[in-house]
């Protein structure tokens, strides 16, 4: 998969070159390397990956754990409120995802403090939702269980609601 996924990425910047190539006779492209951009990207990288590793190492990790120490059902229950807490999660996600490209745009235009204001306004707006949706799910976590599934396993609200304070530790 990784390999035909390199080789199509590999076919369209090649048909990207070449268009461009014919197109804008003006563009020449020249490979340089700046070691300080190198580095400045390695570090992101490397924090990146980090980052990302150990939150995955924890959620699987929790699985392993629960899976070694408890029931099937329990694992169950805490994989059904996983997903319900992943939507909500990928909620706030798009939210904050939507208000990128106004603040590039204003950085980009040397317009910080309205940047920063808009960074300090949209961060609280999107925790304001986010505090008033997971207090609603948090509040009513049986009955949305109830009409989600047929049967709720037995720890499901309770899981929901630990990952739904989850959510809201995140954000912040």
């Amino acid at each position: 998969y990784a390999f035909i996924v390199t080789i199509s990425d590999l076919i369209l910047f090649l048909l990207f070159y070449g268009l461009f190539k014919v197109r804008y006779k003006r563009i020449i492209f020249t490979f340089s390397l700046d070691f300080g951009l190198v580095k400045s990207f390695g570090s992101f990288i490397g924090w990146n990956t980090i980052g990302s590793s150990s939150k995955v190492f924890k959620d699987q990790g929790v699985n392993i754990l629960i899976n070694i120490f408890t029931e099937a059902s329990v694992n169950a229950a805490r994989a059904v409120s996983f997903q319900a807490a992943s939507a909500v999660s990928t909620i706030v996600n798009q939210l904050m995802f939507a208000v990128g490209p106004r603040i590039t745009k204003h950085m980009s235009h040397g317009d910080i403090l309205t940047a920063e204001k808009l960074v300090f306004s949209s961060t609280r707006y999107i925790f304001y939702f986010s505090v008033i949706l997971c207090a609603t799910i948090y509040l009513y976590a049986n009955q949305l269980l109830n009409i989600w599934l047929s049967s709720v396993p037995v720890y499901s609200v309770i899981f929901l609601k630990l990952f739904v304070i989850n959510v809201l530790i995140d954000i912040i």
